[in-house]
């Protein structure tokens, strides 16, 4: 692939190794945006007057001194998030890539993340941006009505959103994934069914679907707050999710997280998949977060780091120590285990035996780590399911007791999807380790 040359070579150059390196994910935070959204409560700012240059060449020496003890990674995704990263250069993106490559080990087939606006998806730079090496596109399109955008306060239309799935697609092929949100106010269970099959017809490789959620200080909160504003019921918002479900499902695409649905598993994303299976992964740019074994001491396990927050603050934090860490903290086995239980039992696969079995060194596993009534209870009720075996990719589900056996992993039900976030809260409160 004409895009990835310069990323196969260096991929050949680590072909004699005979140990596999742990995979590491990077993140990079752009810091700015062109407008922030009603209902956004992300890390971002709007400075139109924001020297590019300087924050693109914070961030380059940032991630210098995070990688160069990651020597042996292999670089599973790469994710240009923000903020609106798709505001940066192709040229930025090149650099990026072309220095992680020298860095650590970076496959041909990592997955390369940029996130954009419908606004700004124009057929020219795209193209510059995939030959820089960007090899999937997510797109923010929360909707196809207008009413719906006005009132979210974003700068496209539903025409401009229609545009933009198809100019990306023209250029990343299947590469390509977009954001829906319902439970918008007004909305109804009918409506947003149309949406999203209306949706599905024009890409449906890889979408998420999340539910407007109210966050404290958003000007969608004060509305809220002030009565000026009613949102959907519960019950309704319900239902929405159950035909998000049912829609999908008929297309043939996929729910394989909660708010995530892909036209097979070759197309899931990568990147977030990586967060969920609790793998290591490096955030570098305002505001990122990281967790990630430390290389050069293993025995001192794995740690949680988060970035100064304010753009000028972390670049001049990178321009004196060449890193912008605000804090960090020692994760212990427990925290690494709610972690697996929270974001794995958000996906189709579930918790694995192989990773409880990882993090507690071989002494414990699905069977004696959490308080087996509560687990079968969920069970017997229909929320949660044992995977006995798996082999040639064929998954043995059973609503049964173990009888003795040890399960390869513990997976939610559709009913077990819609309540889940419960059900990990009370199996958290039942974990036998340490």
């Amino acid at each position: 692939m004409k895009t990835l040359l310069h990323i196969n070579k260096h991929a050949k150059a680590f072909s004699n190794k005979t140990e596999i390196p742990t995979d590491l994910s990077l993140y990079i935070h752009w810091p700015y945006c062109e407008f922030k959204c009603n209902f956004c409560n992300f890390n971002k700012y709007v400075d139109i007057n924001s020297p590019n240059s300087k924050v693109e060449s914070s961030i380059l020496k940032e991630i210098q001194h995070r990688l160069r003890k990651e020597r042996d990674r292999r670089i599973k995704s790469i994710y240009f998030g923000g903020g609106t990263p798709s505001l940066s250069s192709p040229r930025f993106v090149s650099e990026v890539i072309n220095l992680v490559s020298k860095m650590c080990i970076l496959p041909s087939d990592t997955e390369i993340t940029l996130e954009t606006n419908p606004t700004l998806v124009e057929i020219e730079k795209m193209k510059s941006f995939h030959f820089a090496g960007i090899n999937r596109c997510s797109i923010g399109i929360q909707s196809f009505k207008d009413s719906i955008l006005s009132w979210m306060g974003r700068d496209h239309t539903g025409r401009d959103a229609v545009q933009a799935i198809e100019t990306a697609r023209k250029i990343f092929n299947t590469g390509v994934t977009y954001d829906l949100i319902y439970g918008v106010p007004n909305q109804t269970t009918e409506s947003f069914k149309k949406e999203l099959e209306y949706a599905l017809s024009l890409s449906s490789y890889h979408l998420s679907i999340y539910q407007l959620t109210v966050e404290f200080g958003t000007r969608l909160h004060k509305d809220i707050k002030a009565g000026s504003i009613k949102l959907p019921d519960v019950d309704t918002l319900a239902d929405m999710y159950e035909t998000a479900f049912e829609v999908s499902k008929n297309q043939g695409v996929n729910r394989y997280e909660v708010s995530n649905y892909a036209k097979g598993s070759n197309l899931e994303g990568k990147h977030n998949k990586h967060y969920w299976e609790g793998g290591d992964y490096i955030g570098v740019g305002p505001g990122s977060h990281s967790r990630y074994t430390i290389s050069d001491d293993p025995g001192n396990g794995k740690i949680s780091t988060i970035n100064i927050r304010d753009p000028k603050s972390y670049m001049e934090s990178v321009a004196t120590v060449n890193h912008a860490i605000a804090k960090r903290v020692d994760i212990s086995s427990r925290d690494e285990l709610e972690e697996l239980i929270v974001f794995g039992l958000r996906t189709i696969y579930g918790v694995k035996n192989s990773s409880i079995d990882r993090i507690t060194n071989g002494r414990k596993s699905l069977k004696n780590i959490f308080g087996l009534e509560t687990v079968q209870r969920y069970i017997d009720d229909g929320y949660l399911e044992w995977v006995l075996n798996e082999s040639d990719n064929q998954m043995t589900r059973s609503n049964l007791k173990l009888e003795g056996k040890i399960p390869n992993a513990l997976v939610p039900t559709n009913k077990g999807m819609q309540v889940i976030d419960t059900i990990t809260l009370e199996l958290i409160s039942t974990l036998q380790y340490p």
